[in-house]
C-alpha cells in the first residue's frame, strides 16, 4: 500500500469509515508499536528546504516519506 484515505467511503454499514479504523486500531497498530511495520523514509530535510522537497518528487525515484524537520 502508498496511500489510503477514507474521505470517499461511506460512514456507516460494513465497509463504513468507523469499522476500517476500528480494523486499523486492532491489526495493524499493535505492528507499528512493535516495530515490526516501519514507514519508509526516503529522506529527512530541515523546513527551510521545502522547495528540494518538491524537486525530489518532480525529479522522480522517492520511494517512501520526505518527511520535513524542524531545523
Amino acid at each position: 500500500m502508498t496511500a489510503t484515505n477514507l474521505r470517499g467511503r461511506p460512514t456507516d454499514g460494513p465497509d463504513g469509515k468507523a469499522a476500517i479504523v476500528a480494523s486499523v486500531r486492532e491489526g495493524l497498530w499493535p505492528l507499528i508499536e512493535t516495530g515490526q511495520v516501519q514507514p519508509v523514509v526516503h529522506t529527512r530535510l530541515p523546513m527551510t528546504d521545502a522547495a528540494t522537497a518538491h524537486r525530489l518528487f518532480d525529479d522522480g525515484g522517492v520511494v517512501g516519506k520526505v518527511l520535513l524537520v524542524r531545523s
